[in-house]
């Protein structure tokens, strides 16, 4: 699916070529949030090869955030199309998901 979050080609962070990465991960939680667009171009030095304070792989809380915007995208993106309260979007997302990151 396109990327419900960004539709450039690159790093969302620092506007480098970028590589796709998909907020919510672990777990088969990837093709889940690859099914729902939960992803945009970060370049690899902010996606996994930069320093460990850098990279959102290897990070434990670059991680949680991560997962913590791709849910907050994705309820804003829902609320938006579904036209349905926080709590709504909420619910579906821990549905599809089977957990919430916020």
């Amino acid at each position: 699916m396109k990327s419900i979050i960004d539709q450039g080609s690159t790093c969302i962070f620092c506007a480098a070529a970028g590589e796709e990465h998909h907020w919510i991960f672990g777990m088969s939680l990837r093709e889940i949030a690859e099914n729902q667009g939960i992803k945009s171009n970060v370049c690899r030095m902010h996606h996994t090869s930069g320093e460990i304070t850098r990279c959102i792989h290897g990070n434990s809380m670059a991680e949680r955030l991560s997962k913590m915007y791709g849910q907050a995208c994705w309820e804003r993106h829902y609320i938006a199309e579904n036209h349905c309260s926080e709590q709504k979007a909420r619910e579906k997302f821990m549905e599809i998901f089977g957990i919430s990151f916020c």
